[in-house]
């Protein structure tokens, strides 16, 4: 296994982990953005390029971090603590340049670590002392984020993050597309109505919902026969779904809580002064 920094378009700067099998390559300064997983020449994460390198976007694809919502908060904010946030659709994470803090390889895993920090800017919208850590890691084939959030500061402070991988699905196999659920109750993300538990088509207009207490685990059946496997720690109990016609990926995010937490306090986390909470989440590809 090995790891190797590169530059890439836009003068972004890019470290690639690979192994005879696979690869991944992740974007720092774009929000510690792992941009590709590619596993025996299949490219299982879609990507706009342009939004890539095009600061002023968000970008759209790879695997985006959701912190300190998932989501969108109500215009006015949202207050914990005595404390205003105010954040953009799923939060500074995604937006911010994460600094390398390690990269490393061995036999066996290809590995690196990321930091972000809080500072004046973070503050404005989110006035809590944090210090988040991302280890991206490549092994064999399977893909795995580990994603830390310490509390550096005197107060409690809010948590509510997910994941946002963009799956590659051609648009011609979207019909066939499946996520199985035990999840009894779904809700649908645009009009916040929560109801009994239907069949999801990725071809049919633009779903947007939210399984409710899905579990830990998830599988997208890409409707050819192969499948990508999910397998997070237990906070991360919420799925959520989404895709828009004509564009070849599903999205199966695993979040800690239904969009809104923040503010409804519906399943929100708090770390306690000092204290760290840790998130992980694998991927495996299953070819057909």
């Amino acid at each position: 296994m090995r790891v190797d920094r590169q530059q890439g378009k836009g003068a972004l700067e890019s470290y690639v982990l690979s192994g005879p099998d696979a690869e991944v390559r992740l974007v720092p300064s774009r929000g510690g953005l792992v941009t590709h997983w590619q596993v025996r020449g299949e490219a299982l994460l879609f990507l706009d390029e342009a939004t890539l390198v095009d600061a002023t976007k968000n970008v759209r694809g790879g695997i985006p971090l959701l912190f300190p919502n998932a989501g969108p908060l109500p215009a006015g904010g949202a207050t914990f603590g005595g404390r205003t946030i105010t954040q953009p659709q799923h939060g500074l994470a995604r937006t911010s340049a994460w600094s390398v803090v390690q990269a490393i390889a061995d036999d066996d895993t290809a590995r690196v670590e990321l930091l972000l920090t809080s500072n004046a800017q973070t503050k404005q919208g989110f006035p809590f002392d944090f210090e988040s850590r991302l280890a991206c890691s490549l092994s064999e084939t399977d893909l795995t984020l580990e994603w830390t959030f310490t509390n550096t500061g005197e107060v409690p402070m809010p948590l509510h993050a997910g994941l946002h991988p963009y799956f590659t699905v051609p648009i011609a196999q979207k019909a066939l597309a499946r996520v199985p659920t035990t999840a009894t109750q779904l809700k649908d993300r645009r009009s916040g109505e929560v109801r009994p538990m239907s069949p999801i088509r990725f071809d049919d207009g633009e779903p947007d919902v939210a399984f409710l207490e899905h579990g830990p685990a998830a599988t997208l059946q890409r409707g050819d026969g192969s499948r990508i496997e999910l397998s997070s720690t237990p906070q991360l109990s919420t799925l959520v779904l989404w895709t828009v016609p004509g564009q070849p990926f599903v999205c199966v995010e695993p979040w800690t809580a239904p969009g809104g937490a923040l503010a409804s306090g519906a399943g929100l986390l708090t770390v306690a002064p000092k204290a760290t909470e840790a998130l992980a989440v694998r991927f495996r590809f299953v070819p057909r």
